[in-house]
């Protein structure tokens, strides 16, 4: 998964596939994404609460994307794991092996591209542009 503005791209390597979608107002509001790009805001949008010493939950405070987050965290205090529970009570689990500091930002910076051989579809699909603000319009 990948984000540039409200611009998503979720590539799935098993498949091959890759969806691009807009995030609308409504969307955007709900993603716990929006506590690591505004984590001031983070306490206006969700309950946080301590998991132990390593660790930490979201909650929000009103209905919507998710039910809750979990995160816990490596002695270095990046992430270990962070499970995502939705409002139907289906829970993803993203476990993170060694982290490697780059020198610098990868080619296409959070959006990755499509595997090879593999063409985007949804909104903005294909045109090769980027999201230019948080109100998801692109310029090419």
């Amino acid at each position: 998964m990948g984000l540039d503005g409200r611009q998503v791209r979720l590539v799935d390597l098993d498949l091959p596939s890759c969806e691009e979608h807009l995030l609308d107002d409504d969307e955007w509001a709900r993603i716990p994404l929006a506590a690591v790009l505004d984590p001031r805001t983070a306490v206006d949008r969700f309950t946080v609460l301590s998991l132990g010493e390593r660790g930490f939950a979201l909650e929000p405070r009103r209905p919507g994307g998710v039910a809750r987050v979990e995160v816990l965290l490596r002695a270095d205090n990046l992430p270990l794991e962070v499970v995502v529970v939705d409002p139907q009570g289906a829970t993803n689990r993203l476990a993170f092996g060694a982290w490697t500091a780059l020198t610098q930002p990868p080619p296409g910076g959070w959006l990755p591209s499509a595997p090879a051989g593999v063409a985007c579809s949804g909104e903005g699909a294909g045109g090769g542009g980027r999201v230019d603000d948080d109100r998801g319009r692109l310029r090419r």
